[in-house]
C-alpha cells in the first residue's frame, strides 16, 4: 500500500514537472522554451520520416500488386494463345 502511495507521488511529481519539492516555472524561462520547441521540431522530423516511410511501403506494396497482376495478365494471355481460345 505504501509502496503504491510513493509511486503515486513520484509519477504526479513527473508528471507537473517538479522534482523533489523544486518547481521550475517553465513558461518563463526561455531556454525551456527553446528546448521545447527543439523538441517539438524533433517530434515532427520524425513523425515526418515514419509518414514517409508508410508511403514509401504503400506504394511498394502497390507496385508489388500491380507487377502481380501484370504477371497474371500475361500468363493467362500466354495459355490462351497456346490454346487459342481468347
Amino acid at each position: 500500500m505504501k509502496l503504491t502511495i510513493l509511486a503515486g507521488l513520484i509519477f504526479l511529481m513527473k508528471s507537473t514537472g517538479s522534482e523533489l519539492g523544486v518547481h521550475h516555472e517553465k513558461k518563463d524561462n526561455p531556454v525551456c522554451l527553446a528546448n521545447q520547441e527543439d523538441l517539438y521540431n524533433a517530434d515532427r522530423k520524425e513523425l515526418t520520416k515514419k509518414r514517409d516511410q508508410v508511403r514509401l511501403e504503400a506504394w511498394a506494396a502497390k507496385k508489388a500488386a500491380d507487377s502481380l497482376d501484370d504477371r497474371r495478365r500475361n500468363k493467362i494471355l500466354s495459355l490462351c494463345d497456346e490454346n487459342k481460345v481468347c
